[in-house]
């Protein structure tokens, strides 16, 4: 997971998910790490526990968030190579 991650931060096209089953185990040790990991390099880190999913509609939330923040942080690369002043 950690090599994963560091892979993940190095390329700007693709971000990862991660399953994770009980966040016990393994999965207890990992997932603070490779979160750093991410967020110090600017990705982000989207967590499913899979033992949880009774409802799938709560993973497909989960899923097009975590879609719209990585179209917000192009869309923000986009305009940070640019002069354009935003109205709010």
């Amino acid at each position: 997971m950690y090599n994963a991650a560091n892979f993940i931060s190095k390329n700007d096209n693709i971000d990862l998910v991660q399953l994770v089953s009980f966040g016990c185990g393994l999965d207890a040790v990992t997932t603070d790490e490779v979160e750093a990991i991410l967020r110090k390099n600017g990705k982000l880190y989207t967590q499913i526990k899979i033992d949880e999913i009774t409802n799938l509609g709560a993973t497909k939330i989960r899923l097009r968030s975590m879609k719209a923040a990585i179209e917000e942080r192009k869309n923000q690369k986009i305009l940070k190579g640019k002069n354009v002043c935003k109205i709010y």
